[in-house]
C-alpha cells in the first residue's frame, strides 16, 4: 500500500465532523453522533494520507462528478443509510462496484443478506449454527398470531434496523396481548417490517470479523448490566447504547469476553461459519446469545458495524494490534487487496 492516498471519505451530511475539537473529553460525557466519522478521518490525516469528505444523502450526482474529476485512489465509505433508509447502504456499495473504485466495507451482497434479520437466519440454519425461532411480520398487512408457534417471553425488533433502533424494555413480550401491542407500535410509530423472535435468556456476545483471503476473527466482548439482578434477562436497548449517561448510571458496558476456551472456540467457528455465509468480505459484527446450557443462538450480523475508537471493534481488533492507526491501515489494505483480486479474476475471464 503506498503511504499516501487520495481517499474519499463517504458520510451522511449530517454527520460530517469538525476539522479538530477543543477537549476531547466531550466523547467520554455524551454521546456526539459525528464520534466514528472524526475518528476515523483525523486518523487518516495523521497517517499521512490526504483526505475529501463529501456528505451523501439522496442521490450519486455529486459523487459522479467528484470521480470523474479527481483520482480517488480508494474511498472510505462510512454511510449508514441513503435516501433516508438504512436498508438501502447497499446502494452505496452497488454504485462503487458499477465504477470499479475500491472502497472500505462489505460489499451490496453482504449489505443485503446481513441487512434483513429473518433472510440471514434462514441461511445460517442451514449451516448447522443455531437461531431463535421467529416469525416475521410485515408492515400494512393482517397480524395474524395463531399461525406461531414460538414459546413465551419473546422478543420483537425491527427486521432491518440497526443500532438496537426501537429496542426498549417493552420489546421483550410475555403474552399474546402485550406481543400484539408491540407488533402495532413497531409497524405504525417506527413505520417498518418487524422480526418476532424466541427470547434467548443469557448472555449476550459480539465477536468482530474481517474478511478477506485471510479472515480474521476477533477476541469476543461480552455485554454486562452490572447492577441487573437478572442479568440473563437483560437487552442492549437504545437508550443503553446511546445515552452514556443511562448507561453509567445502570452500569451497562461491553468488555473482553473471558468465557471457558471450549465456549470460545465455538464462538469463533460459528463467527467463521455464519460471515462465509453471508458473503462477508470485510468488517463484520456477529452478535449471539448464549443460554444457561451453553448453547449458542446466533441472533444477527452487522455487516457495516460502528468503528469509531470505543466501539466493539476497534476496542476487539486493538487486543492484537498496537494502535487504532493499525486497525485503520488493515482496513485500507482489505479495500486494496480486494480491488487486485477483482482484477485477477476479469483478466482471468478475458
Amino acid at each position: 500500500m503506498k503511504k499516501n492516498l487520495n481517499i474519499l471519505v463517504l458520510v451522511h451530511p449530517d454527520l460530517i465532523p469538525p476539522q479538530s475539537v477543543s477537549n476531547k473529553k466531550i466523547f467520554d460525557k455524551e454521546f456526539i453522533p459525528w464520534k466514528t466519522e472524526f475518528d476515523v478521518i483525523t486518523t487518516l490525516k495523521e497517517m499521512g494520507h490526504q483526505v475529501l469528505i463529501l456528505g451523501l444523502s439522496e442521490s450519486f450526482d455529486e459523487l459522479e462528478d467528484l470521480l470523474d474529476s479527481i483520482k480517488i485512489d480508494l474511498v472510505f465509505n462510512l454511510i449508514e443509510e441513503f435516501k433516508g433508509k438504512s436498508e438501502f447502504d447497499y446502494q452505496v456499495a452497488e454504485f462503487l462496484e458499477r465504477r470499479r473504485v475500491p472502497f472500505t466495507g462489505c460489499h451490496s451482497r453482504a449489505l443485503i443478506l446481513g441487512r434483513d434479520k429473518a433472510r440471514s437466519k434462514v441461511i445460517v440454519r442451514q449451516q448447522g449454527v443455531k437461531v431463535p425461532g421467529f416469525n416475521v411480520f410485515r408492515k400494512g398487512k393482517k397480524i395474524n398470531l395463531e399461525k406461531m408457534n414460538l414459546q413465551f417471553p419473546m422478543i420483537v425488533k425491527c427486521l432491518k434496523e440497526e443500532s438496537s433502533y426501537g429496542l426498549s424494555k417493552k420489546s421483550v413480550v410475555k403474552n399474546k396481548k402485550s406481543l400484539l401491542d408491540r407488533i402495532k407500535y413497531v409497524h405504525k410509530t417506527l413505520g417498518v417490517d418487524c422480526i418476532v423472535e424466541e427470547f434467548i435468556e443469557g448472555d449476550e456476545v459480539y465477536v468482530g470479523y474481517s474478511g478477506g483471503e485471510k479472515a480474521k476473527m476477533l477476541s469476543p466482548r461480552k455485554l454486562y448490566f452490572s447492577k441487573s439482578s437478572t442479568p440473563a434477562k437483560e437487552i442492549y436497548t437504545s437508550m443503553a447504547k446511546w445515552s452514556y449517561s443511562y448507561a453509567r448510571r445502570q452500569k451497562i458496558s461491553t468488555r473482553h469476553y473471558s468465557g471457558n476456551e471450549v465456549l470460545v472456540k465455538r464462538l469463533l467457528k460459528a463467527t467463521k461459519t455464519i460471515c462465509e455465509s453471508l458473503d462477508i468480505d470485510a468488517q463484520a459484527r456477529v452478535d449471539f446469545r448464549i443460554d444457561k446450557k451453553g448453547q449458542i443462538f446466533f441472533l444477527e450480523v452487522n455487516p457495516n458495524p460502528n468503528l469509531a475508537k470505543d466501539d466493539d471493534f476497534a476496542l476487539a481488533a486493538l487486543r492484537e494490534v498496537k494502535s487504532y492507526q493499525h486497525v485503520i491501515k488493515s482496513i485500507l489494505e482489505l479495500a486494496l487487496k480486494r480491488k487486485k483480486s477483482r482484477q485477477r479474476v476479469e483478466q482471468a475471464a478475458a
